[in-house]
């Protein structure tokens, strides 16, 4: 009697079983990495929007007038002001000052301001004349005093319902300048922060939705009176 040759239909169940099993390992065996740097790609690039973000309000923050810091948040927004220290001088008695050109190339657009760290005014902001690229404020003063020149206001909000971080500058004529710092902000907090005689901002910004999201806290510390 001749021998049956070939598989039966359970062998051939159990061999195709067999085979998707081995296919499934294979796939999960090269996904596996694939799906790794996938997920580190989008973890690095978030990581780098975070460190530009902080890089960015560092320096605008770090150079700014500690008086001048202002908090404000509800429940749609987080909202930090503040007035950067553009120039920092003595003014003599009877003297007119000059605006430095550097300053009035870079800072046509908006109103500055002096101040007077060590005076009884100390938060007063006086107007300084863009229009002559002058003014004299010194009729009073009867020996040198530090001043500051300082830009006009300007403001870090986030709103996380919109996912967005905005850098607010104040111009002149009621305008603004606005630009999108990112669109991948889950959430942010401003909170003041005092260290001894330092004064700053502790902030505290996320990024990325769910799973895929870094966070980053750092202290800020402000510019120091004279």
């Amino acid at each position: 009697m001749k021998k049956q040759t070939g598989f039966t239909l359970i062998e051939l169940v159990i061999t195709m079983v067999i085979s998707a099993i081995l296919a499934s390992v294979v796939i999960e065996i090269i996904a596996g990495p694939i799906r790794s740097y996938f997920w580190y790609a989008k973890r690095s690039a978030l990581v780098n929007i975070a460190e530009s973000n902080f890089d960015t309000i560092q320096q605008d923050l770090h150079n700014s007038l500690s008086q001048s810091v202002v908090i404000q948040n509800n429940e749609h927004s987080q909202n930090l002001s503040f007035r950067k220290i553009l120039y920092k001088g003595i003014m003599l008695p009877n003297q007119t000052l000059v605006l430095p050109e550097h300053i009035n190339l870079a800072n046509q657009n908006e109103p500055l301001f002096i101040v007077f760290p060590n005076s009884a005014e100390k938060e007063k902001l006086h107007p300084f004349s863009l229009r002559n690229d002058k003014d004299k404020m010194s009729e009073n003063i009867l020996h040198p005093v530090p001043y500051y020149i300082v830009g006009s206001l300007m403001q870090y909000r986030c709103k996380q319902n919109e996912h967005q971080l905005e850098r607010i500058l104040e111009l002149n004529d009621n305008l603004q300048e606005k630009s999108l710092m990112t669109n991948q902000i889950s959430d942010c907090q401003f909170s003041q922060l005092t260290d001894g005689s330092r004064r700053g901002v502790l902030i505290s910004l996320t990024f990325g939705q769910e799973k895929e999201q870094v966070k980053l806290t750092q202290p800020i510390y402000v510019e120091q009176l004279l």
